[in-house]
C-alpha cells in the first residue's frame, strides 16, 4: 500500500525576527485586536510577565482592526519597543 502526502512544499519568504536573550528590563508592547476574550488573555499574560520580569515595562496597545496598519506599526517603532506580543482570543 502506498500513502501519498497531499501537502506541498512550504516556501518561507519572510523570516521571524531574532529572539531576545531576555525580557528583563525591556519595553514590551502588548498589541491587541480587542476581539472576544483578548482583554482577559493579554491581562493574564501581562500579569505573568510582570511577575517574571519586574523591571520590564509592559504597555497595552488596543489596536482593534488597525492591528496591521502603518499607523500602529510606525507608533511601535517610534516608541522604541524592544518586543511586541500580538494577541487575539477570538
Amino acid at each position: 500500500m502506498e500513502v501519498y502526502d497531499p501537502s506541498g512544499a512550504t516556501e518561507v519568504t519572510v523570516s521571524f525576527a531574532e529572539r531576545l536573550d531576555t525580557l528583563a528590563g525591556k519595553k514590551i508592547a502588548l498589541l491587541s485586536n480587542e476581539m472576544w476574550q483578548a482583554d482577559r488573555a493579554l491581562a493574564l499574560l501581562r500579569q505573568r510577565l510582570q511577575e517574571r520580569y519586574p523591571d520590564s515595562t509592559l504597555v497595552h496597545i488596543p489596536a482593534k482592526e488597525r492591528i496591521q496598519s502603518d499607523e500602529v506599526i510606525e507608533a511601535i517603532v517610534r516608541e522604541g519597543y524592544d518586543a511586541v506580543v500580538v494577541g487575539n482570543a477570538a
